[in-house]
């Protein structure tokens, strides 16, 4: 009986933990957005002297720094990525998706396939299979 009170309480508590983190994070959206971001720029190794004044510069970029065009945040199609040397962890550029995946081939030293490319592929392979 004693067991079952004890770990009746314990999910309580958590329970009441999980409100708590919740009501927090609702009522402090912004820093809660900033720690995320600046946390996940750090699992992928960007360095930084002042990650502070990056993401305010991050946040404040409404076009890509390649190619010109408008950033539109929120979007995943237009939106906005922090562009950065895989190898040195080094800060070079906000940039748009499309930016971003041509930086990312560049680095790696392959060419991207196009769609035409792509499709005429699978149908030679499978030319040849049959």
């Amino acid at each position: 009986m004693d067991n079952l009170t004890y770990y009746d309480n314990l999910k309580r508590r958590s329970e009441a933990r999980k409100a708590a983190d919740k009501r927090y994070r609702e009522k402090h959206k912004e820093k809660v957005k900033k720690k995320t971001i600046l946390n996940n720029w750090k699992k992928r190794g960007v360095i930084n002297d002042n990650f502070d004044e990056l993401y305010n510069y991050y946040i404040n970029c409404f076009k890509c720094e390649s190619c010109d065009c408008d950033i539109v945040p929120g979007n995943c199609k237009n939106g906005r990525y922090l562009d950065h040397d895989h190898e040195t962890g080094l800060f070079r550029n906000i940039v748009c998706p499309k930016c971003n995946v041509i930086r990312r081939y560049k680095d790696a030293g392959t060419i991207p396939l196009t769609r035409k490319e792509i499709y005429f592929k699978s149908k030679l392979k499978n030319f040849i299979l049959s």
